[in-house]
């Protein structure tokens, strides 16, 4: 084996790849876990609608409800704002998965055995 092919064998990688919701910073002032080693993809207003087909006024009202991750800010201003991809995939995630609880709750509705102690016997 040469020195190149050991070298590379025994090196590590700077970026790990890991699950995008488990590399997201927390959004908790003051916490101060971000993971040097990981860049966090973001994405502006107008680009969020390639994943977020919402307009800006139910985004913004998603926001103020709690129900939609807060935008980073990328000035001091304010003005210019991001959304970490982590975050959006974590609010798709929660989305589909309210979805699915209420596909399971109708399908165990219409499933429902009917008891036969409830049903009377016709005359």
């Amino acid at each position: 084996m040469t020195t190149k092919a050991k070298l590379l064998d025994t090196a590590t990688p700077i970026v790990k790849p890991t699950d995008h919701t488990s590399s997201c910073p927390s959004n908790k002032l003051g916490s101060g876990e971000i993971n040097s080693n990981h860049l966090n993809r973001m994405f502006r207003r107008r680009g969020l609608t390639e994943f977020i087909p919402l307009g800006r006024t139910q985004i913004d009202e998603l926001i103020k409800a709690g129900d939609f991750p807060e935008p980073v800010p990328l000035s001091d201003s304010g003005r210019a704002v991001a959304w970490l991809e982590c975050d959006l995939v974590a609010w798709q995630k929660d989305r589909i998965a309210a979805r699915n609880a209420r596909v399971a709750e109708r399908e165990k509705a219409h499933t429902t055995p009917v008891s036969p102690s409830t049903t009377k016997p016709r005359p």
